[in-house]
């Protein structure tokens, strides 16, 4: 299914449309497998990330501004998810084994890829690394994050697609270098 028709649903859902978000749900998944095939390896911990990203998708749905195109924002999602993924992966692979000189390379190469994904986030100025943080990273939703910031759910969202614009800028400059 193209995207357009994902949104499509995603909006339907938004105004309650149940069999519109079964639908929006079933095909969005699919996308989220593909897009995580390309990032994780082992397939259980594929499918797992899959999960946790469609359960985030869940959550926070009533975020998607239907004005907006739905790819980024699922794609922003599917990113912060993927760097819980690594984060937790790399701590537990730290404890439990004592890894090869081989391994500890591919170890610090995982840790850097975090490391460059919050220092880019971090780099932002604070009114919007917060709220990348707040409500990608730690899953809070925007009313949540809004009421820890002390600012309006409107403005919260204003400064989360501000910053998801400007992170995806300095992403695209790291690419062209």
């Amino acid at each position: 299914m193209v995207l357009e028709e994902i949104k499509h649903l995603a909006v339907k859902a938004q105004k309650g449309d149940q069999k519109a978000y079964k639908s929006f749900l079933e095909e969005v998944y699919l996308y989220i497998l593909k897009r995580c095939s390309k990032k994780i390896f082992y397939k259980d911990d594929r499918e797992d990330v899959a999960q946790e990203i469609l359960v985030s998708i869940h959550r926070g749905l009533n975020t998607f501004n239907p004005e907006k195109k739905i790819t980024p924002w699922i794609n922003a999602i599917i990113e912060f998810r993927s760097i819980d993924y690594f984060r937790k992966k790399s701590s537990i692979q730290s404890k439990e084994v004592q890894a090869s000189e081989d391994e500890v390379t591919n170890l610090k190469a995982i840790s850097n890829t975090q490391y460059e994904m919050i220092d880019l986030i971090n780099s932002l100025p604070k009114k919007y690394s917060r709220p990348i943080l707040l409500t990608k990273v730690y899953g809070h939703s925007t009313r949540e994050a809004s009421l820890i910031m002390n600012i309006k759910e409107n403005a919260l969202r204003t400064r989360l697609s501000r910053a998801i614009k400007e992170l995806r800028t300095l992403m695209e400059e790291i690419e062209n270098e």
